[in-house]
C-alpha cells in the first residue's frame, strides 16, 4: 500500500499537522493509482458546481491520457492538496482546479504546488496561465496567486453558478 492510501486507510481519527509540527511537504505529478484519493478529497465538488463529479472523471482521465496535468500535495505522509491544469492551446494553460484541504492551508503546499506547475511551464514555454475563482475562494487564494505572480483582469458574473462571481486571474509566465 503507498503512502497515500495508507494515510487515507489510517487518517481516522485525524491529527492533522500545525505550524507547530513541521513535517516535510511534498508534492508530485500525478499517476492513475492517486485518482481515486483525489476523487475522496474532492468530494465537495457536486455540491458546488452542477455536474462536478462527472466533470472530475473525465478532467481526471484526461491526465491519465496526457491530455491535462495533475499534482498532488502534503504534509508529511497527508494528501492536502490538488492542481489540475488543462493546456489551451501550444502556449497558454488554464487551471481548472486548485485546492489545498482547510486543515492544512497556511503550511506551503499549495505554493510548492504551483511552483512544481511553474517549472514545467517555463521548461514548455507557456505563455499564460489563468484561473478562475469564485467569490467565496478569494479571500484564501487571492493573496496566494498575487504571491505567485498572478493578477486578476476580469470578473465575470454567473459563469459556473447562477448568482456567482467568477474572477480571472493570470499569470503571464515569460
Amino acid at each position: 500500500m503507498g503512502l497515500i492510501a495508507q494515510s487515507l486507510k489510517n487518517s481516522s481519527p485525524m491529527r492533522w499537522p500545525t505550524r507547530r509540527t513541521p513535517q516535510p511537504i511534498w508534492t508530485k505529478s500525478v499517476g492513475r493509482t492517486e485518482i481515486r484519493h483525489i476523487q475522496s478529497l474532492l468530494w465537495f465538488l457536486p455540491s458546488v458546481y452542477p455536474g462536478g463529479d462527472s466533470w472530475l472523471a473525465n478532467r481526471l482521465a484526461d491526465v491519465i491520457a496526457g491530455k491535462a496535468y495533475c499534482s498532488i500535495g502534503g504534509v508529511g505522509g497527508r494528501l492536502g492538496g490538488v492542481l489540475i491544469e488543462t493546456p489551451k492551446g501550444r502556449r497558454h494553460s488554464k487551471i481548472s482546479t486548485f485546492y489545498v484541504h482547510p486543515c492544512l492551508r497556511r503550511l506551503g503546499i499549495g505554493s510548492h504546488l504551483l511552483r512544481l506547475h511553474n517549472g514545467r511551464w517555463r521548461s514548455d514555454g507557456i505563455d499564460t496561465v489563468h484561473i478562475t475563482v469564485s467569490a467565496e475562494c478569494l479571500n484564501p487564494l487571492g493573496a496566494q496567486l498575487a504571491h505567485a505572480g498572478f493578477r486578476g483582469i476580469d470578473q465575470v458574473p454567473g459563469r459556473y453558478r447562477e448568482q456567482s462571481i467568477e474572477s480571472v486571474f493570470q499569470l503571464s509566465v515569460h
